[in-house]
């Protein structure tokens, strides 16, 4: 059996779509009937929240501004 750093250092050497089915494999492993209930629950609230982009009552962020701002904030907490 691989040690983790082994698994780490492979798992990052492999191209980006082999990295997304190892993701989905990894997830799927951990996936319990309440899990299932919560995906559900997020498909669900993911539509609604596009339906009300698609109409005009909801703003996107765009992603990358997001992410600056979280890592942002997460320095000023840094002790």
């Amino acid at each position: 059996m691989m040690d983790g750093s082994v698994l780490t250092k492979k798992a990052l050497e492999l191209s980006v779509v082999e990295k997304v089915y190892l993701i989905d494999a990894l997830w799927s492993s951990l996936d319990s009937s309440e899990q299932k209930e919560i995906d559900r629950a997020w498909v669900q609230e993911s539509q609604i929240r596009l339906n009300a982009y698609y109409a005009g009552d909801l703003a996107a962020t765009d992603g990358e501004d997001v992410l600056a701002a979280v890592k942002a904030s997460l320095k000023v907490h840094e002790l």
